[in-house]
């Protein structure tokens, strides 16, 4: 998919600005590439999680973050 990643993302038709969300390791191995493709579609902003784990307390956390998101895209599980 690599070079690819804005024409995936705006068939989706989830807005004009977006949000990358990622940890600091998939932001290195492959964050950085999307957030950089996706500013051809508007502004990008990013949200990098220190320890992210599926529980409500980083619900709370990711929600307060991804406020005003339009398009969020998650990098990695």
């Amino acid at each position: 998919l690599e070079g690819r990643e804005a024409e995936l993302v705006a068939g989706l038709g989830l807005g004009n600005t977006f949000t990358v969300v990622a940890d600091h390791v998939t932001w290195d191995a492959m964050g950085e590439r999307i957030a950089h493709a996706l500013q051809s579609l508007g502004p990008v902003k990013t949200v990098l999680l220190d320890h992210p784990h599926a529980d409500m307390a980083n619900v709370a956390v990711l929600i307060e973050k991804l406020k005003g998101a339009e398009g969020v895209v998650a990098v990695g599980s």
